[in-house]
């Protein structure tokens, strides 16, 4: 596929302008009105036609180059990838005026502007990702899009973070950390947001999940990370924290808690729990018709369906119906919000804090043991009712080798394979499920292996 590259503001203008002198100048020759009218009528629904067509070409072009530069990056080609991402970010600006100010333009661009930051990132150019996730950003909140907002944010997060990892005067590399840790609060904000916001989240939550995951993941190591670098001589390891040492803990836990909350969300999502249950039909009826309608004009923007109506209208006019469209439907969602207590159940719960762990949870007998898992590493929470200590620990692949060998002490080999009618499921995300057979072996065997440990 070699897709057409679109062509300049200045070139397409020039070319426009010929196709339309002859109309141009039939009108200005005549004194017939009606002469004059019928040649501009004919001009702008060549102008309509043509600015559609740029306006198609632009976005093809552009959907291609981020497609070629992801995957030259998923294979580390990071100097192809940036020239595909540039090609797309050039593409965006260099079309026609009327066509580069579009919603869906920008947002292509935003688009590449975070992927550039992504390979200035991987490059270790920690402050030019840095300028270029934060035009990202800007331009998502110019066009309020969250959906484009988060990704940039949760990158200034991490450009901050390392680059901190490499002052050398400490208290700018406080001052930078802590100016990460609020980006990646703000990233956090924009998800919870997004999804507050969104029926559509939802619906697709294993998609939403899967991609924003890394956003809980990376704040809450590095508020964790924070919490211990805060603690007094701490090392990998900080007990009874107090003070900033723990509020930074503290935001740890209750990231850690409300990733894991978002999780519980994608497993109800699979078993296909409804939350449509007493919505009137008409409010379903209507909600989809609306995407329906969304769906038409996002077509006929592409060039997927080619309509004889949608070819006489300009791009901006089918993208302001589309906005249209687009604000209607959250308007729905909120009235299925309003009108669906099951909904507002299953989605509106707030995990608890630590301190609210510490009150409302725990009694004087009791300790907590939270663990987070990280590609990096991980870390323990040990909160009793008073106090609250926190451990690093290695990473994910390290603990998992480590459960896996313990296990392989605990059970004899021949019955390795279950553990009690538990079987361990291969996705690492879900732990264990519960095996379909009935367990009958004899428990011996198992009580012969714990005691020899």
């Amino acid at each position: 596929m070699n897709p057409t590259k679109p062509e300049s503001a200045a070139k397409k203008a020039g070319g426009m302008f010929g196709k339309l002198a002859p109309s141009v100048i039939l009108g200005n020759a005549t004194d017939s009105a009606a002469i004059g009218s019928a040649a501009g009528a004919v001009g702008g629904a060549l102008v309509a036609k043509n600015e559609l067509e740029q306006y198609r070409t632009s976005i093809i072009y552009m959907t291609y180059e981020l497609g070629m530069g992801r995957i030259a990056f998923a294979e580390n080609d990071l100097e192809t990838a940036r020239k595909h991402f540039q090609n797309a970010e050039d593409a965006g600006k260099g079309a026609l005026p009327m066509i580069a100010n579009l919603g869906q333009t920008r947002r292509f661009r935003t688009a590449a502007r975070t992927n550039l930051a992504d390979v200035a990132l991987r490059q270790l150019d920690y402050k030019n990702s840095f300028k270029l996730y934060e035009q990202a950003a800007k331009g998502a909140k110019d066009d309020k899009r969250l959906d484009l907002m988060w990704p940039a944010q949760l990158g200034m997060g991490r450009s901050q973070w390392s680059q901190a990892g490499q002052e050398k005067d400490a208290k700018k590399s406080t001052k930078l950390r802590e100016s990460a840790l609020v980006n990646f609060q703000d990233a956090i904000t924009t998800v919870e947001a997004l999804r507050a916001g969104s029926l559509r989240a939802d619906e697709s939550r294993t998609i939403f999940l899967s991609t924003t995951k890394d956003v809980f993941d990376d704040a809450g190591s590095a508020f964790a990370e924070m919490a211990l670098l805060s603690a007094p001589a701490s090392g990998n390891s900080a007990e009874a924290l107090s003070g900033k040492a723990l509020e930074y803990a503290a935001a740890a836990f209750t990231i850690t808690e409300q990733s894991r909350a978002r999780s519980l969300l994608d497993l109800l999502s699979e078993t296909n729990a409804a939350v449509t249950e007493g919505l009137p039909p008409e409010l379903l009826k209507r909600k989809q018709d609306n995407l329906d309608r969304q769906q038409e004009i996002a077509e006929a923007l592409t060039g997927i369906s080619v309509a004889a109506d949608s070819e006489k209208k300009k791009p901006s006019d089918l993208e302001s119906a589309l906005e249209k469209l687009q604000t209607e439907f959250e308007e729905i969602e909120n009235q299925i919000r309003t009108a669906s207590p099951r909904y507002a159940s299953l989605t509106a719960g707030k995990p608890l804090s630590l301190a609210e762990v510490q009150s409302s949870v725990l009694d004087d007998q009791t300790v907590l043991l939270e663990y987070s898992l990280g590609r990096e590493a991980s870390y323990l929470w040990a909160v009793t009712k008073s106090a609250v200590s926190l451990y690093k620990l290695p990473a994910r692949q390290v603990l998992d080798k480590l459960a896996i060998d313990l296990r392989a002490q605990l059970i004899p080999s021949k019955l390795q394979r279950r553990i009690v009618g538990i079987d361990v499921m291969a996705d690492s995300q879900r732990g264990l499920g519960v095996s379909a057979t009935p367990f009958a072996e004899d428990a011996a065997a198992f009580v012969t292996a714990s005691s020899a440990l």
